[in-house]
Formats: C-alpha cells, structure tokens, sequence
C-alpha cells in the first residue's frame, strides 16, 4: 500500500544530533513516494546532515530493491533502522529482488564523510551489503549481516558483508551492546582494501546477538589488502570482537599492509570466553609482505584468547621478522590441535 513519504525541513534535534531535515520511510515498495530509494534521492539532494527513518509499519515487512538503491553522496546522512534504541535492528532490507547487486553504498564523491548506517538487517544479496568507496569517518552499527531481524534465522550475503575500499577513518561497531554488529559471514564478513585507519570494534562474527552460534559456515571474518594503521579490538573490553564456529578469523595480506593492531579479541570462544565456538582453520593470519603490525600487546587488556581453533596464529614467511606477537593467551583446546604456529 502506497504512503506519502514525511519530509521534516525544519531543523530537527534528534538524541543529541542535529538534523537539516528528517524523512520518514513509508512503503517497502521499491520505488516511489515513500519509498527508501526515493529517502536516499532527497537526502543526497538536499543540503545539510539528513536523517532517514522508517515508520514502524516497516518493522513486519521486508524492503526488497529490484535495482540498485541510488549511494549514499551527502554527507552526514545517517540511515536509522532501529526503532526504540535497543542496539538491534528494526528494519529488513533483502537483496534477493535482483541476482546481483550492493545494498547501500556510501560512495565515490568528493570529500563524502559523516555518514552511519544503523539498525538495519541486510541479506541474500549477491555483492556487497554495504560498500564504503572513497569515503571517510562513517559509521556502521548495530546491523545484522546475513541474519535477519530475529537474529537466529541466516539468510547469507554471497560476498563481503562489509566492503570498505581506498577509505579511511570508518568505525564498523563501537564501544558495546548498542553498537555491535553481527555477521552471519559468506565470503568475508569485512572486506578492507588499500584504506587506512578502519577501527572495527565490538562485533560478533558467526556468533548471534545473544551470545548463541549461528549456523555453521561463514569463510573470513575480517580480510586485509595493502591496509594500514588499522585497530581491530582494543584494550577496552567493549571493543572485543568475537569470532567462533567459522573458517577463520583475520588475515592480512600485502607489503604495504602495516602498523595494523589485532588486540583484545576472542578467537574460537563465546562471549562468556569459557564455552567454545571452534574456527576450523587459523585465528589470525599474516602473509604475503605485511610488516610492523602487532598481535596481542603487553598488558593483560590487549591479549587476544584463543579457545577452539586450528591454528592460532600463523605468520608467513615475508611477515614473521617484522611482526609482534605479544601476551596471547589460550584457553584450553581439543585434543590434536595447536594454538600457535
């Protein structure tokens, strides 16, 4: 049923943040007057920080794209799909409309920054849910990747859940419950090429909302190309990322991939860092020329754990010589398998 979309033009305070103009998504249709599509249209349109909303008939339904949704090019827009501020999603956007396309794009235009996605539920598309191009100091948070709004029912992305290209200063989560993103993982749950300084903080890869496993599959949670100075975990312990009943973990790849940091994480553990969620091959993995990046540090608050897993740690040959691997801990392990290498 077709609604007319709501265009605030006033300035609007919203939770602090102040809005040039609110527009409220009405229809799940894939285009037309209250449509997302046409939101994305007005927003990049029109001067000044925007917010994107849904009316709350959306919670029930499922907005499914047959073409490509128009990118994010404003800056400052923010997309917000969680309704009562509870840290989950609200709204469910599915890619199953078309063989092969993103989902929503912040992308390509000259000095785009400030934009944050939140609160959606995005699945079965066949490229990238989200792909950051060109682009810096956004935020994705409390999102589901391939995993719907129920968060237990895994309906995967086909590539990267998150794909973040020659960008920098993106932060993929926060600091707790209310800004954690949950992938269910396909390919790559992120996807970082040759960008710089992306802090991804606070997440669950393969691992529920809840603390439970998704079912089982999911390949690389967090992939890197020719990336550098990167922070993925942190001392503070609302930057954990978890990461359990997958293939692997983290890799980083390329010689000029450098000055990275992978601190503070679980690997092969639930959140409650005593049940055990196995990763079937290596934990974290530093090949092909990367140098001057650190695994782990020298305090208690930047250890990383590692309960069930292949292998914990494996640094190829190029990167073993300029890679610190410090004060990483294991928990007690299978029998027949090994934490590092």
């Amino acid at each position: 049923m077709g609604r007319a979309w709501a265009v605030v033009v006033a300035v609007t305070l919203l939770a602090g943040q102040c809005w040039a103009g609110t527009i409220v998504v009405t229809s799940e249709a894939d285009s037309g007057p209250g449509t997302l599509r046409e939101a994305i249209t007005h927003a990049n349109g029109s001067s000044g920080a925007d917010l994107i909303t849904f009316h709350t008939d959306l919670t029930t339904r499922t907005i499914i794209p047959t073409t490509w949704l128009p990118p994010l090019i404003d800056s400052g827009t923010t997309v917000d799909g969680d309704l009562n501020d509870d840290g989950a999603p609200d709204i469910l956007i599915s890619g199953e409309g078309t063989a092969s396309m993103n989902g929503l794009r912040i992308h390509g235009h000259p000095q785009l920054e400030g934009c944050t996605i939140r609160g959606l539920a995005l699945i079965d598309f066949n490229d990238y849910a989200i792909k950051i191009y060109k682009s810096w100091n956004n935020v994705v948070e409390g999102c589901n990747f391939g995993v719907d709004r129920s968060g237990t029912n895994v309906r995967r992305n086909a590539d990267a859940d998150i794909k973040v290209a020659e960008s920098s200063d993106n932060l993929i989560g926060g600091e707790g419950p209310l800004t954690r993103n949950v992938f269910a993982v396909a390919q790559e749950g992120i996807l970082m090429q040759s960008s710089s300084r992306i802090k991804i903080w606070g997440n669950y890869f393969g691992i529920a909302r809840d603390g439970t496993a998704l079912a089982s599959g999911g390949w690389n949670a967090v992939r890197g190309y020719t990336v550098r100075d990167c922070r993925i975990g942190g001392s503070r312990s609302g930057r954990r990322n978890v990461f359990g009943g997958l293939l692997s973990g983290i890799s980083l790849y390329g010689e000029n991939s450098k000055r990275n940091v992978i601190s503070g994480n679980y690997f092969g553990l639930a959140p409650d860092g005593n049940t055990t969620m196995p990763i079937d091959g290596t934990c974290v993995q530093v090949s092909s020329g990367p140098h001057h990046n650190t695994i782990g540090g020298s305090t208690r608050a930047t250890r990383n754990v590692f309960g069930a897993a292949r292998v914990g740690v494996l640094l190829g040959e190029r990167a073993q010589s300029a890679t610190a691997c410090e004060a990483t801990i294991s928990a007690p392990m299978p029998p027949g398998q090994a934490n590092a290498h």
